[in-house]
């Protein structure tokens, strides 16, 4: 195997990918609120689609629903996210993100734009579209939902594919 394909190396890369932006303040900082790695992950799965119910964000986020319940309690607390009857099934409730976590989400990814807009700079078009087409590619794998047909976060978030 080519030293370059080694999942290892990726998985280095990567890390070493986001070290470099947590080091230059995005996608969070000191003024946002503190969020653990489950409440992250779930803010971004209920803003980048449509409302779900506790076990289908649990499938998404790949935890419990007892987990999943107490991550949407800590969204709820700081008005991230709330509870809403779902009106296929009186007796169900989805999860919605509000329009405060809209805006935190969209500051958070400006953010990370202009770092990575720094990055990509010294890239040539054609790389940095073959960049975002095969991280997209390697998403749509590894994402449970896109294999079972969903659409992806980058279908719903921006219309295109790959960002």
């Amino acid at each position: 195997m080519n030293p370059r394909h080694d999942p290892a190396l990726l998985a280095v890369e990567l890390e070493r990918l986001i070290t470099l932006v947590r080091r230059r303040g995005g996608p969070h900082d000191v003024d946002d609120p503190p969020l653990a790695g489950s409440q992250r992950l779930a803010l971004s799965v209920l803003v980048s689609g449509p409302p779900l119910r506790l076990g289908a964000l649990a499938a998404r986020i790949g935890t419990t629903d007892a987990t999943a319940s107490r991550t949407v309690d800590a969204l709820v607390a700081l008005d991230l996210a709330r509870r809403e009857p779902d009106p296929a099934d009186g007796r169900g409730v989805l999860v919605v993100a509000t329009p405060k976590a809209l805006e935190f989400v969209a500051e958070r990814r400006r953010r990370l734009v202009g770092i990575l807009e720094q990055g990509l700079s010294g890239m040539s078009r054609a790389d940095r579209e073959r960049l975002v087409s095969l991280l997209a590619e390697l998403n749509d794998v590894l994402d449970p939902s896109v294999r079972a047909g969903a659409s992806s976060a980058v279908e719903v978030a921006g219309g295109t594919r790959g960002a």
